[in-house]
């Protein structure tokens, strides 16, 4: 079975076979540690998305206000002139 892998691995033509199961277990830990970085990375950018999110709508709250406010403002004024 060693030897079938040592075959494989014909790039590395001077690889011990007591390598191959230590470069594995290296190889699928580097594999697993990837997935968890990319998958936290993808949380947090969603976080910021959402923080985004978040102060664009209370912006567009206070904008809201502020013209009702005027909104009120005006008729108030076209109210007096008349």
């Amino acid at each position: 079975m060693l030897d079938g892998l040592c075959q494989l691995a014909w790039f590395l033509p001077d690889i011990s076979p007591t390598w191959i199961p230590i470069v594995g277990t290296i190889a699928g830990t580097l594999t697993a540690l990837i997935v968890v970085a990319l998958a936290l990375m993808s949380k947090q950018q969603q976080r910021e998305l959402e923080h985004a999110l978040q102060l664009r709508r209370m912006e567009h709250e206070r904008r809201m206000r502020e013209l009702d406010l005027e909104l009120a403002r005006l008729h108030a004024g076209a109210a007096q002139r008349q």
